[in-house]
C-alpha cells in the first residue's frame, strides 16, 4: 500500500481568518515548518479571489468570519460552478464552536480542524494527516460532498467518486 507523504516546504497555503493576528501567528507557524509560500486572505470572499491567483494546495480557514465565515467559504468552494479549487484541503480553525457548527463544516466539505490557539505540533500534525489521507468526494448534482467513514451505502447512489490530489504531495511505497 502506497503512503502519501508531503513536502512541507513546497506547500502553497492560503491562510484566511478576519483577525489580522491570527493570520500573522498561524504563518509565523508554517515559517516555522518552512513553509514561507503562503498567502493570506481576511474572510471567506477575499479567500476566493485569492484563490484564482495564487495555486494553494491547502487552506487553514477560521470558522467564524464576517462577512462570510469558515462554512459559507468551504460551500461556496466545493459547490460553486466558477470554484478555482474544489478539492484543496481545508482545515478549520476555531477557539469553540458547536457540535452542530462543527456537523455542519464536515458536511461542507472541512477536511479536518484544530483548535486556537494554534500549535506547532498540532499544524504540523493536521497537515501531515491531510495529506496522509485525502478526502474523497462524491458530486451530487453541481455539489461535492465528502464520502464520510461508514457512508459507503451511499456511494451506491452517487456518481462519480472524486479524490483530491493535492499538488505538494506524492505516493510513495514504504
Amino acid at each position: 500500500m502506497a503512503l502519501c507523504q508531503v513536502n512541507l516546504q513546497e506547500l502553497k497555503p492560503l491562510v484566511v481568518d478576519d483577525s489580522r493576528t491570527s493570520r500573522r501567528i498561524v504563518c509565523d507557524l508554517l515559517r516555522q515548518l518552512r513553509i514561507a509560500q503562503a498567502e493570506q486572505a481576511e474572510d471567506g470572499a477575499d479567500a476566493m479571489a485569492k484563490l484564482r491567483d495564487f495555486p494553494a494546495d491547502l487552506v487553514i480557514c477560521d470558522l467564524h468570519m464576517a462577512p462570510l465565515d469558515g462554512i459559507e467559504f468551504t460551500r461556496l468552494l466545493r459547490d460553486a460552478a466558477d470554484s478555482p479549487n474544489p478539492f484543496v484541503p481545508v482545515l478549520m480553525m476555531t477557539s469553540d464552536a458547536t457540535e452542530t457548527q462543527l456537523n455542519n463544516a464536515l458536511n461542507a466539505g472541512v477536511n479536518s480542524f484544530m483548535s486556537k490557539p494554534v500549535e506547532l505540533s498540532v499544524l504540523r500534525a493536521r497537515i501531515v494527516a491531510l495529506f496522509a489521507r485525502p478526502m474523497v468526494f462524491l458530486r451530487e448534482g453541481r455539489q461535492l460532498r465528502p464520502l464520510r467513514p461508514g457512508c459507503q451505502a451511499e456511494a451506491a447512489t452517487c456518481a462519480p467518486t472524486l479524490q483530491a490530489k493535492p499538488a505538494a504531495a506524492q505516493a510513495v511505497n514504504p
